[in-house]
């Protein structure tokens, strides 16, 4: 009878573990939420408009306001380079960082205040750059700049002026993928018929090269290969040449699209669409093809960021936070951009009754963590927090938390990580 019980709650729990989860997390704001930034499973931020910055350290499970020098004002994008160091952008020319998690900001007027910055794009916590442009009011005014002190000082890479609304070049999209090597977005964006304008950088930004046109308004850029671009925001657009062609998805047209990578071929994609409903669509192809992940009601989302494919996070209207835990596999694992520093073994035994073992593989010097955390994101045990060596290491968990006590049946996830680098996986616990 014992066995019998057992085989059903193993069953019940595979069960439950293929099935996705929506999690509706309470930001205790009705603003618009525009941009959301996580750097591990923990801990993350949110932006939006009345200068609202959100923090949360326990994966959303409680999110708590950070205080700006400045109030009033429409914050458009926010990257964290570590649980400490990070930038973001809005309107006025604003510029905002933090060395210390949000606890305080300081500001920096970069440009004249009739300018609104769109996007930034740092590759390390000294270098980095931003784009905007003036789109209230004449639109004659386009920029890009960049930053190798934190923000410190800018120097303005390019400007392009225009002699009226219609055929001005504004940014409103910008992502490096090293030091070097980036891309830029822009138009004047009156209206859904505007060209969006391609430029790429091979130089940090010495030279900025116009490409020619994408279709579709782009407000959003990310690159996760050399070759592989995907530009996003009112439409979706993907080269797969390093923007020397582009494929424009005709089915996919939406108001500030945006999209979580988990390599260069697969990911999930915000479509808000007046007639196409609301919905989060999967693509394992490059974007090729297209399945509904999930059909979610009112109100819509806009920004999206996601930590492997374990942790999914979504914010929008309404003040409204999701965190979402989709039924997707494959052989990537890793957070985006990852370094490949280290692989993660699944565990074994799997399911475990007692003790199970956890195997991973580093491949130079670092310093490491291995923690353990129950299916909400709770932390229940760390197992390593140390500096390893190059080598193969096994790690027991004995189904205890911090405190030595046995933690009940369940789904439990070990996260190993590695400077900004996380990997993920699963483990059933059957008592």
């Amino acid at each position: 009878m014992k066995l019998t019980a057992k085989i059903i709650l193993l069953f019940f729990l595979i069960i439950n573990t293929n099935l996705s989860q929506w999690i509706e997390q309470e930001s205790g704001v009705e603003v618009t939420l525009r941009d959301v930034d996580f750097v591990d499973s923990l801990y993350g931020w949110c932006i939006g408009d009345s200068a609202t910055i959100l923090h949360t350290s326990d994966g959303g499970n409680i999110w708590t306001q950070q205080e700006l020098p400045i109030g009033n004002n429409v914050l458009n994008r926010i990257q964290f380079i570590d649980r400490n160091i990070g930038y973001m952008v809005g309107r006025y020319g604003i510029f905002y960082s933090t060395q210390n998690g949000g606890k305080d900001w300081s500001e920096n007027q970069i440009i004249e205040n009739d300018i609104i910055l769109n996007d930034l794009s740092f590759v390390n916590a000294d270098t980095g750059w931003v784009v905007g442009g003036n789109f209230i009011g004449e639109r004659n005014r386009g920029v890009i700049l960049k930053t190798t002190d934190r923000g410190t000082s800018w120097e303005i890479q390019k400007e392009i002026l225009s002699g009226g609304i219609f055929g001005s070049k504004l940014f409103a999209a910008i992502d490096f993928f090293n030091k070097d090597y980036g891309c830029a977005f822009g138009g004047d964006y009156v209206d859904n018929f505007s060209p969006t304008f391609f430029y790429k950088t091979t130089n940090g930004g010495k030279d900025w090269i116009e490409y020619g046109v994408v279709e579709g308004l782009i407000f959003r850029a990310t690159i996760t290969a050399k070759d592989t671009i995907w530009a996003h925001g009112g439409s979706l657009s993907v080269s797969k040449n390093g923007g020397i062609n582009w494929t424009f998805d005709t089915l996919i047209i939406g108001n500030k699209l945006d999209i979580a990578l988990f390599n260069s071929n697969e990911g999930l994609l915000i479509n808000a669409h007046i007639t196409a409903g609301r919905k989060l669509l999967y693509t394992s192809d490059c974007g090729i093809t297209w399945t509904t992940d999930k059909i979610y009601d009112a109100p819509g989302l806009a920004s999206i960021d996601n930590i492997g494919r374990e942790f999914v996070w979504l914010v929008g209207a309404s003040g409204r936070i999701v965190k979402y835990m989709p039924n997707i596999t494959g052989i990537d694992e890793t957070k985006k951009k990852t370094t490949n520093e280290v692989n993660l073994f699944q565990n074994y035994p799997n399911p475990f009754n007692s003790t199970t073992m956890i195997n991973f593989e580093l491949r130079h010097t670092n310093p490491i963590s291995l923690v353990i955390y129950d299916i909400r994101g709770k932390k229940i045990k760390t197992l390593v927090s140390n500096i390893y060596y190059p080598g193969f290491y096994t790690v027991t968990w004995n189904g205890k938390n911090e405190s030595g006590k046995t933690v009940k049946s369940g789904v439990y996830l070990y996260a190993l990580t590695i400077g900004n680098e996380m990997k993920v996986r699963k483990t059933i616990l059957i008592r």
